[in-house]
């Protein structure tokens, strides 16, 4: 799925990500921790046991990993419309910061 894969287990949420995003890592586990205590204390809801987050930094694996294959070729033909737009996007986050 991803170079460089590791797993690490929060509460009872797998976290997936690439070996070198060790700093995403542990941003994402804390929200995952507090999001876990929220909805119990909120609602009284348990995170369902086997559940997973996929760290993905990059918008084009983003896209492919999160379809399923079957969309992939569809995905393919659509992104010579796709990829101006996010180009654009991502100048603009960047130069905000």
């Amino acid at each position: 799925m991803f170079d460089n894969t590791k797993m690490k287990v929060v509460g009872n949420v797998n976290v997936y990500f690439n070996s070198n995003e060790m700093d995403t890592f542990e941003m994402i586990s804390s929200t995952v921790r507090q999001t876990a205590e929220l909805v119990k204390d909120k609602w009284g809801l348990n995170i369902p046991d086997n559940s997973r987050v996929y760290v993905m930094t990059g918008w084009l694996k983003f896209l492919f990993q999160s379809a399923p294959i079957y969309y992939w070729p569809l995905i393919g033909l659509n992104l010579p419309f796709i990829f101006p737009v996010m180009k654009k996007k991502l100048e603009i986050s960047r130069w905000l910061g």
